[in-house]
């Protein structure tokens, strides 16, 4: 089974069901939804792995998966949304929600929503496929190219992805290069088929005219007179010259992979550990609305601040590929923290609530980052 059919095969209709619910719609147009968002989650997924760090990432999340609670609770829309965005970043994600949305017919809102619940589910049907054995970065890239064609044949008719950040199109080179080729096989066979082609006309033209010279010699010659003998014409056949063609460069070697450094343990955990602080205290803030809320929500704040600093006295202790690794999540998601903060402190009366304690947030990470 194909990783597309095993992320479709744990989605069962009952999940459709409430899934439809959750966001709106049908269960009709909820399964085409379905159909249309897994295949294009795990090829942004793909692309993420690809890129210089991905992997990490990729695994960081699988680390962290865990137990999503009620699967269609807005606190696991929530997670997935965040997961997405950590992963993808935040273009991507947009990317994806505006494409499908037009696509389907859905409003931003519920293709946000679809994409948020689907998200732990294909994570889920990625860390399957490795039944119960740990993945590592050179596993999770072989699952991806092994399952490309499957991934591009299950993208529905009419669904193009070529316009979305982190997506290419890779196969216009491959038809250029072969158009390219066959124009200039063409064009290296044109001298000989100009040089054959007068031999097609010299020919019988010269056997035409040996028998009119014959015949008119049978009807002119005179009584008694010798008949002198006839020879034959002698045809010339011109020769046809060599044409040699081009030779084809050799393709230059391409050079090795380099090896893709293992990435402790400790490391994998506390990256899974960071994006799923990060999803909630984004939840947090961003339940914020005005000077009662932001009370309500500063102890939780506090917590997130003394978790952040026990994470980083374990990233303190890591070696340099795991700090790597981390560091690629904290980035991904650094900006989108600030603005957010932002936003809040901006709200009449909540900015100095909350001021001291997202201050010590954004130093403890910016911290990390150097």
């Amino acid at each position: 089974m194909n990783l597309v059919d095993l992320v479709k095969s744990q989605i069962t209709p009952d999940m459709i069901g409430k899934l439809a619910g959750q966001i709106g719609t049908s269960e009709t147009q909820a399964k085409s939804a379905v159909s249309a968002a897994v295949p294009t989650l795990l090829s942004a997924l793909a692309g993420t792995t690809s890129q210089a760090g991905g992997a990490a990432k990729m695994l960081s999340a699988l680390s962290g998966l865990g137990s999503m609670g009620d699967m269609f609770s807005g606190a696991s829309a929530e997670k997935g949304s965040g997961l997405l965005s950590s992963l993808l970043g935040g273009g991507t994600v947009s990317g994806i929600v505006s494409l499908l949305s037009r696509f389907l017919g859905l409003g931003g809102d519920p293709t946000s929503k679809l994409l948020g619940y689907l998200a732990p589910m294909v994570l889920s049907g990625v860390m399957s496929s490795f039944k119960g054995k740990t993945p590592d970065a050179a596993g999770l890239t072989n699952l991806f190219a092994e399952n490309k064609s499957a991934i591009a044949n299950a993208i529905p008719s009419g669904l193009s992805l070529a316009n979305i950040p982190g997506f290419t199109n890779a196969s216009e080179p491959v038809r250029s290069t072969a158009t390219t080729t066959t124009r200039n096989v063409g064009r290296a066979a044109e001298p000989v088929a100009e040089a054959v082609s007068p031999l097609k006309y010299l020919l019988p033209l010269l056997g035409l005219a040996a028998l009119l010279g014959g015949l008119w010699w049978v009807f002119n010659q005179a009584p008694a007179v010798p008949v002198p003998a006839v020879r034959a014409p002698v045809v010339v056949t011109p020769r046809v010259p060599e044409v040699t063609l081009p030779t084809v460069p050799a393709v230059p070697n391409v050079p090795a992979i380099p090896a893709i450094p293992a990435i402790p343990a400790e490391a994998l955990k506390l990256g899974g550990d960071l994006s799923g602080w990060f999803t909630s205290l984004t939840g947090s803030l961003g339940g914020i609305s005005d000077a009662a809320t932001a009370e309500a929500a500063l102890p939780r704040l506090k917590d997130a601040a003394t978790q952040l600093e026990s994470a980083k006295s374990a990233f303190d202790k890591l070696p340099a590929p795991g700090k790597s690794s981390v560091l690629s999540i904290i980035t991904s998601n650094l900006g989108g923290l600030r603005d957010l903060i932002a936003k809040v402190a901006s709200i009449p009366g909540v900015g100095g609530l909350v001021k001291p304690v997202t201050d010590s947030i954004l130093n403890t990470l910016t911290a990390m980052g150097s």
